[in-house]
């Protein structure tokens, strides 16, 4: 499924952000990122979603899967992992 650009969006502690296209990658479902510079991505926190479908996909134990120019893949675990990260982060 393209059109959702999904990216996992990276917070330094000067506040700088760094957007990295994302997979998501469910057991019947991939999400494409989107590739061209111009596309920011739409953080794969954030709900509702675009699409509809993935809306109702339940995604929680869905890969999500960065990809970098200089690093190549980078393998970011569950949807429910990265969540549970973000939220301690915010906790700070």
């Amino acid at each position: 499924m393209g059109h959702e650009h999904p990216a996992v969006k990276l917070k330094d502690d000067l506040g700088a952000t760094v957007s990295v296209p994302a997979f998501l990658v469910t057991d019947r479902l991939i999400v494409l990122p989107a590739f061209s510079p111009l596309a920011l991505g739409v953080d794969v926190s954030s709900y509702p979603y675009l699409s509809p479908i993935l809306n109702r996909t339940p995604i929680d134990d869905a890969r999500v899967i960065g990809v970098d120019e200089k690093e190549g893949l980078l393998d970011f675990g569950p949807m429910s992992r990265l969540k549970s990260i973000r939220g301690a982060l915010l906790m700070k």
